[in-house]
């Protein structure tokens, strides 16, 4: 009978063993998991797909990006890009260094605004264009 126990507490100290390894395991994945990884986010992209439908006058910030490629209104182009922007981000709740750290857009070399610290996590959108590729990057906290 004392044989038994005596195997019992070998296997239950066996298995306390396995499963604090597997904890430290996990932990120390986690742990060297990169911090700016880059994903395709879904809320990214339906706004940036929602800004660039949007209209100014009688055309969308996508004829208009496409114009700017073109080297016809940039000027008009960015100022409208930053206001839809704007706009977009207080509605959504989105609050830069509260719980956005930073923002990018991107349209070819013709067009970059960018606001905040380009630090954190990264969710990003990318709409292409007849030229030129429309990115727009997040960086949360």
């Amino acid at each position: 009978m004392e044989r038994n126990k005596k195997g019992q507490e070998e296997m239950v100290g066996f298995v306390l063993i396995v499963v604090m390894l597997v904890a430290m395991g996990l932990v120390f994945m986690f742990m060297i998991r990169p911090k700016t990884e880059a994903r395709q986010d879904l809320q990214t992209e339906n706004l940036l797909f929602s800004i660039l439908e949007s209209t100014s006058g009688s055309k969308s910030l996508r004829v208009m990006v496409e114009d700017c490629v073109n080297g016809v209104g940039c000027s008009e182009t960015r100022q409208e890009f930053e206001n839809r922007l704007d706009v977009s981000l207080k509605s959504s709740g989105l609050v830069l260094n509260r719980t956005l750290n930073g923002y990018s857009l991107t349209a070819g070399d013709i067009l970059n605004i960018t606001q905040g610290n380009m630090t954190g996590n990264l969710a990003t959108a990318i709409s292409s264009l007849q030229n030129t590729d429309v990115i727009l990057k997040f960086y949360y906290k």
